[in-house]
């Protein structure tokens, strides 16, 4: 089984209009994924939370503030088709969500407006030379 790096993004929103940028740090991403590893909880085909960020965008509406989602999985796939067409379930993805909201201080709670779409695969195999 091949290991590819899916970024799936999203937007959402907070009526929370100074929500700052932010991303989930390399302690609380080691823990996230040292606890759902042992606990064998990580939806099929998901190796390990790789990155997670968002990004408001500053409009200058007072009712609120539109974000930019990020989310990174390793996941693990018989090749780059089968990643490509890779979705962990949402409930997985909206806990990701949820965190990004309220890990950065800002205490917001985002509300998805669509849903999520893979921006970009990045295959973790190294050629041999």
């Amino acid at each position: 089984m091949a290991q590819f790096n899916v970024e799936f993004d999203a937007t959402g929103f907070t009526r929370n209009a100074t929500v700052s940028a932010g991303q989930l740090s390399d302690a609380f991403i080691q823990a996230f994924n040292a606890r759902h590893a042992k606990a064998r909880t990580f939806p099929k085909g998901v190796a390990t939370l790789v990155r997670g960020q968002v990004c408001p965008e500053r409009s200058g509406n007072r009712a609120g503030t539109r974000c930019f989602v990020t989310i990174v999985l390793a996941v693990e796939a018989p090749h780059e088709e089968a990643a490509e067409n890779f979705y962990p379930p949402s409930a997985f993805l909206k806990l990701l969500f949820d965190v990004l909201g309220e890990n950065q201080g800002n205490e917001a709670s985002l509300s998805l407006e669509r849903g999520w779409e893979i921006t970009a695969i990045e295959s973790l195999e190294t050629e041999l030379a």
